[in-house]
């Protein structure tokens, strides 16, 4: 009972230790012994199973881990954390510790965005992957949550059912990092779809950007959403995004339907840009095969990139 005492009195601490933070991100308390998490829901996909493990842990004494039972339709399961404040002016980070034994599980970890109200908004997946490390491994994941957003909540999916594979996923030591902006300015940009059947990366399309300059801020952190396809399933279709000398990270897809991808430049000084005086993105094409061409284009209205204050 004492024990039990001291875990609820530590659960509500951690609950209301300032805005922004995760509830129970280790999973470590579970006052009623209901085998959820305080702190969080858990729903159950078809056959899925979830429980704590204390035989595979990286932070604290007990991991968090779903099972997939394998079948069509069936699947692991979920855990959503109670509602976290939030605001549309800090950039976040997300960290969390994520492995399976069956690494071509689908394992996602998605964000959900509301009101003041709590009225959903909007989500977004910042880790979705059938290709999962099969021992811990670390992962932070950066995001400006929406415009409009004053919560948010945390979902971990382990096992989805739209993959039948059986088997275990562990999440453990679930957290959130913020830092403030000094400034924020958003620019929209499209590029309308181009192809290429060149087995190197060539530019094909771009856009110029209207920078604005802003003694207050001086690191840029420029990602946004493009999407990419193959003529022909089968032939991989590489995608990526240039403004002079600096790269984002590049994709790639053997879907002949088109495919959204988040890209993101490594940050750089606002100086390096204002060199020019309309700086121009490029989109980066290559196939893997002259027979089929890949094809790319930059259509949503929500892309856009954030400036992020000069670290000390």
């Amino acid at each position: 009972k004492v024990r039990g005492n001291f875990d609820d009195h530590q659960m509500r601490l951690i609950a209301v230790a300032g805005m922004g933070q995760v509830p129970n991100g280790s999973f470590e308390i579970d006052v009623n012994n209901d085998g959820i998490p305080d702190g969080w829901t858990r729903h159950l996909y078809p056959g899925g199973i979830g429980s704590f493990d204390a035989g595979h842990f990286v932070h604290g004494s007990r991991s968090y881990r779903f099972t997939h039972p394998g079948g069509v339709g069936n699947g692991g399961g979920v855990l959503t954390s109670d509602f976290i404040e939030t605001d549309p002016f800090t950039r976040k980070t997300l960290y969390f510790i994520l492995w399976s034994h069956a690494p071509t599980m689908r394992n996602i970890v998605r964000i959900s965005y509301y009101d003041g109200l709590r009225r959903h908004l909007a989500h977004q997946d910042v880790y979705n992957s059938t290709a999962n490390p099969g021992a811990p491994a670390y992962f932070s994941r950066t995001f400006v949550p929406h415009g409009d957003a004053r919560f948010m909540r945390i979902h971990l999916i382990g096992g989805h059912p739209d993959v039948n594979v059986a088997g275990n996923t562990f999440f453990d030591g679930v957290f959130l990092g913020s830092i403030p902006y000094w400034g924020r300015i958003r620019r929209n940009f499209t590029i309308p779809e181009h192809g290429t059947g060149a087995t190197s990366a060539v530019d094909a399309g771009g856009a110029f950007l209207n920078f604005e300059f802003n003694t207050n801020i001086q690191i840029v952190d420029f990602h946004f959403w493009a999407e990419v396809r193959t003529d022909s399933a089968g032939t991989t279709a590489f995608q990526r995004f240039r403004i002079g000398h600096l790269l984002t990270n590049e994709v790639s897809t053997i879907s002949s339907t088109f495919v959204v991808n988040e890209f993101r430049f490594p940050p750089f000084f606002l100086s390096d840009l204002i060199m020019e005086s309309t700086p121009r993105i490029f989109q980066q094409l290559a196939t893997s095969s002259h027979a089929w061409w890949a094809r790319g284009r930059k259509l949503d209205p929500f892309a856009g990139f954030e400036y992020i204050h000069a670290l000390p």
